[in-house]
C-alpha cells in the first residue's frame, strides 16, 4: 500500500515540470474485469451492452485476457490470484496507475463530456475532475475514446485539459476534405454534483469551413444565442469553468 502511495505521489509531482502525464490505454474488456463500465457516473451504453451480450464463455474468455494484459503491463499483480465472479468482475489490487484511472473515473468531483452527436460519439473525449484533499490541487484525468474499445488516459492540470478539449472542439472534420463538408457540431458538458441535484453547464460548437460559432445553451435546452469563437476563447472559457467545477471547498 505505501508502494501505491508513493508512486501515485510521484504521478502527481510530474503534473509540476510536465504538462500532461500518460497513463496507460485500457481496452473495455479491461475496463469491465475492473468494474468500471457500471461503476462510472458516466454509464457508456455501448460498452455496457457489448459487455453484457457476451455469452458466459466469450465474457469468463474475455475476462480472463484482460486480466492476463492488465498483468503482463504490471497494473495488477497475477500472483493474488484475481478470479471474475458470475458477472465477469473480479476485486482487484491495482498498481498506482490503474488506481488513479479507476478511483478517478467512479468517483469524480465534477464530468467534462465532450461529443459529437452527428456521428453517435457519445463522450468522445471525457475529463475527470480530482481534487487531492491531502495537496489542495485540482487534478484532471483526460480520457479519449473512438468507440472502437481502446480508451487513452492521461493526468493534467485544468489549463492542460481545457486547451486539450478546445483543440478538439474547434479542430477541422478529420474526415472530410478542405473544401468540402457541412457544418460540424461538437457539444461540451460540465456536470458538477451538488447537494440538491447536479449543476450542468453546455456549449455546442458548430465548426464550418469558413468560421467556428459558439453556441450557448437555455436551461430548457435551447441554443440561446450564437457567437464566433476561436481556439483560445474557447480555452479561456473553459479553463475558467473547470477552475470553478473543481474549486477547493474551504475548511
Amino acid at each position: 500500500m505505501k508502494e501505491k502511495l508513493v508512486r501515485a505521489d510521484e504521478l502527481v509531482d510530474r503534473l509540476k515540470l510536465e504538462e500532461l502525464v500518460t497513463l496507460p490505454t485500457l481496452t473495455r474488456e479491461e475496463l469491465a474485469i475492473t468494474g468500471s463500465l457500471e461503476a462510472s457516473p458516466l454509464r457508456d451504453a455501448s460498452e455496457i451492452t457489448y459487455w453484457d451480450g457476451l455469452g458466459p464463455e466469450a465474457k469468463k474468455a474475455a475476462g480472463a485476457a484482460a486480466l492476463r494484459s492488465l498483468g503482463a503491463r504490471r497494473l495488477i499483480d497475477l500472483m493474488q490470484h484475481a478470479v471474475a465472479d458470475s458477472g465477469g468482475n473480479v476485486e482487484l489490487h491495482p498498481a498506482a496507475e490503474l488506481g488513479l484511472i479507476l478511483a478517478a473515473r467512479r468517483q469524480p468531483s465534477y464530468i467534462l463530456v465532450g461529443s459529437e452527436p452527428q456521428r453517435g460519439l457519445f463522450g468522445f473525449v471525457r475529463l475527470y475532475g480530482v481534487i487531492d484533499e491531502r495537496r489542495r490541487v485540482n487534478i484532471v484525468l483526460l480520457e479519449r475514446t473512438s468507440g472502437s474499445g481502446v480508451h487513452e488516459f492521461a493526468l493534467c492540470l485544468p489549463a492542460r485539459a481545457a486547451e486539450e478539449v478546445s483543440t478538439w472542439a474547434c479542430g477541422r472534420d478529420p474526415l472530410e476534405a478542405s473544401d468540402k463538408g457541412e457544418t460540424l457540431v461538437r457539444t461540451i458538458e460540465i456536470i458538477r454534483p451538488g447537494e440538491a441535484g447536479p449543476s450542468r453547464n453546455r456549449l455546442a460548437i458548430f465548426v464550418g469551413r469558413e468560421s467556428t460559432v459558439l453556441g450557448e445553451f437555455e436551461d430548457q435546452g435551447e441554443i440561446a444565442s450564437q457567437v464566433p469563437i476561436t481556439v483560445k476563447d474557447l480555452r479561456e472559457r473553459l479553463g475558467s469553468m473547470l477552475a470553478h467545477a473543481g474549486r477547493l471547498e474551504s475548511g
